[in-house]
């Protein structure tokens, strides 16, 4: 059994639109409705070619290779639909144009959830939109973007929970434009989030606003990456069993691999026996940490090659300090270095104080009203409304600071 393959034709599952033009609202010249694809040998949906399909409502499922196989210039739109439990990806995309995932599951499927493909003679890029999905206990990544030619991926992952995958929950390799944000990943087996490169080309990142956590590696792990304007910032990232974030940790730094901005994330309770930094960064000066909250991190608070590289930080009993200090002119030197690794100072506008949490117990790291890291932060955000104000610390502070009380993530 082969399933189902759309090329220009339309199969017999399958309606076309009511619109005038052939297409229905949306744009789209082949619709796919309710439909259940199971137990094909091959993939149980193939689409080739550059005419618009859209799938909603399906159950696809239990087949031979990719539940959603999306190939040659395939522009697709997938809403409202399970895709679980085949042999490959729940969705594999090999060169094709534009995918637009939403409101979906994928799960249980043997590579990844989603596999991103593109080839080196490919010269158009790859537009991904997932947004508002649940992609959960796939055997490898939750998501794999791995381009291998000149064109980019252009990745955009917003408002989905991304949980339980065996190895990272969100993978992005050589030439991929990622813009992650408002994101939920959790209890991934190797990383939250991993960057890397195998070539010359390295991935853009703009990670903000996610909660990362509980995550069997680092939080955020960055072997290769060049932050874009959204930098790393306003992430909530806690309870990871190594790093909070770690870059260049493979020896990957320099020759403009990495290039790297944290900002304002607030970063508590990670590591383990293993290692656990609240940040780790093997690259020196290529990686600038401003305005962050480093809090009862397990070994220490910033652990970097380049003691240059950072201020305006408020790190607090990371390792065996104690809790302390109020007076900032006050604090001993060998609690500092604890903090600091093997560094000897704190930088311009560092703090080492409690950040006065709304309820860390419960994993509410909002700051309370007398918190010291209010308005402490530098204003680095050219252009923004903050020019004239205060700037706090950590992820309520900055352009995509958090607004809202954050909901324990045992409640979820």
């Amino acid at each position: 059994m082969a399933g189902h393959t759309i090329g220009t034709a339309l199969p017999p599952t399958c309606r076309a639109g009511e619109s005038p033009a052939g297409q229905d609202r949306n744009g789209a010249a082949i619709v796919m409705e309710d439909n259940t694809v199971f137990q094909n040998n091959r993939s149980g949906i193939r689409v080739r070619g550059s005419l618009p399909v859209a799938i909603r409502g399906g159950r696809i499922y239990r087949n031979g290779r990719a539940g959603l196989n999306l190939q040659d210039q395939a522009e697709i739109s997938v809403s409202r639909c399970d895709i679980f439990a085949n042999h490959k990806a729940g969705i594999n995309l090999r060169n094709a144009t534009r995918l637009r995932l939403t409101s979906s599951a994928l799960h249980q499927n043997g590579t990844a959830g989603l596999r991103i493909r593109t080839a080196a003679g490919q010269i158009f890029p790859t537009r991904v939109e997932i947004i508002g999905n649940r992609i959960f206990r796939n055997r490898q990544n939750g998501i794999l973007s791995w381009p291998a030619g000149e064109a980019p991926v252009e990745l955009t992952i917003r408002n989905n929970r991304i949980f339980a995958n065996s190895k990272a929950g969100l993978r992005v390799e050589n030439r991929t434009r990622l813009v992650a944000g408002d994101n939920r990943i959790r209890s991934n087996g190797t990383a939250g989030i991993s960057s890397w490169s195998g070539g010359a080309a390295v991935p853009r990142l703009d990670i903000h606003r996610n909660t990362i956590a509980f995550n069997r590696g680092s939080g955020i792990n960055v072997d290769a990456g060049i932050t874009g304007k959204g930098a790393i910032s306003n992430n909530w990232i806690h309870n990871n069993l190594r790093a909070g974030i770690a870059c260049g940790i493979l020896g990957t730094a320099g020759s403009g691999r990495i290039d790297i901005r944290i900002l304002n994330n607030t970063i508590v309770g990670n590591g383990s026996d293993e290692e656990g930094a609240g940040i780790r960064s093997d690259a020196g000066s290529d990686v600038l940490i401003v305005n962050n909250i480093i809090a009862y991190n397990f070994t220490t608070g910033i652990l970097t090659t380049d003691c240059g590289s950072y201020s305006h930080n408020l790190l607090f009993a990371n390792g065996e300090a104690p809790n302390c200090c109020t007076d900032q002119d006050e604090i001993p030197f060998w609690v500092e270095k604890i903090q600091y690794a093997s560094c000897s100072g704190r930088g311009s506008g560092g703090l080492i104080t409690d950040p006065l949490f709304v309820d860390p117990d419960r994993y509410n790291f909002f700051l309370q009203p007398a918190s010291p890291a209010r308005n402490a932060g530098k204003n680095i955000y050219e252009g923004s409304q903050f020019l004239s104000a205060g700037i706090d610390m950590g992820a309520t502070g900055g352009p995509h600071a958090f607004r809202q009380p954050l909901v324990p993530e045992g409640s979820r």
